[in-house]
């Protein structure tokens, strides 16, 4: 229940303007422990990846409300920047760094008010993103509308893409009611899980904890440890890989 409540809590305050502005799940507040939690291990692999750009690709038309390519890059800024989406649809063509090439979270959009960057690749395909939307000026949203307006909600077009992506075409029994609701939860691909599969790719590509941490804004290194699907044994083997040698230690006898 409190994973509930902290979800309900978190939406309100991404709300434009926020319906609360202020929650008790932050660094300095409640905690929820790990067994009281449910784990989510749901990867996104490459072989997934693919189709669900493309599908993004097909959703360029008046029915989908011409909602492809923002979605194609909505899904490659989470997986690159392993960003709440709160946090990343607020981000503004302002608080790209050029020259250090870098995103500014501010503390304002941040879930746990500590504002954080998050350096991109030079040349990369979220580099090519910022500089295209670029031209819209300073004030527009990198992952709004076409024209850079801020979007509120990305719902109906993620499930609308997830369901292409596995061959069905959406439907809705009347206006505002979710689409094909039983397939999706078959399916059950979430879009946090695209942050969560930011965190295990770095993880799986040698960066450390602590700065997956940091990339994710968690107060906590145990929750970067569950959105990176770690355990203590995962840990150890990655110390012994990149840490420990072969050769053990022997201490000096007197």
């Amino acid at each position: 229940m409190l994973g509930v409540l902290r979800h309900a809590i978190n939406w309100s305050r991404g709300r434009t303007p926020p319906i609360l502005t202020t929650s008790p799940f932050h660094r300095y507040g409640v905690t929820i422990k790990t067994n009281g939690e449910v784990k989510r291990d749901r990867r996104i692999n490459f072989d997934e990846e693919h189709p669900l750009l493309a599908a993004a690709d097909r959703m360029d038309a008046a029915v989908h409300d011409f909602a492809g390519p923002p979605m194609r890059d909505r899904i490659i800024g989470a997986l690159d920047t392993g960003c709440r989406l709160g946090e990343m649809l607020k981000i503004q063509n302002h608080h790209v760094a050029w020259d250090t090439h870098g995103l500014l979270i501010p503390g304002a959009n941040a879930k746990d008010g500590e504002g954080r960057r998050i350096p991109f690749q030079p040349g990369g395909r979220l580099a090519m993103i910022l500089e295209r939307r670029r031209f819209l000026g300073p004030q527009p949203y990198v992952f709004g509308s076409a024209r850079g307006r801020y979007q509120a909600t990305i719902r109906t077009g993620w499930e609308t893409l997830v369901l292409l992506t596995h061959g069905l075409e959406p439907t809705r029994l009347k206006h505002g009611a979710r689409v094909h609701h039983e397939p999706l939860q078959a399916i059950d691909l979430h879009w946090h899980d695209l942050r969560h599969e930011a965190a295990c790719r770095w993880w799986a590509r040698g960066l450390d904890l602590r700065t997956i941490q940091l990339l994710l804004g968690h107060g906590d290194v145990k929750t970067t440890m569950r959105s990176s699907n770690l355990s203590d044994e995962d840990v150890r083997l990655r110390m012994r890989q990149v840490l420990w040698t072969t050769t053990p230690v022997v201490a000096e006898t007197a």
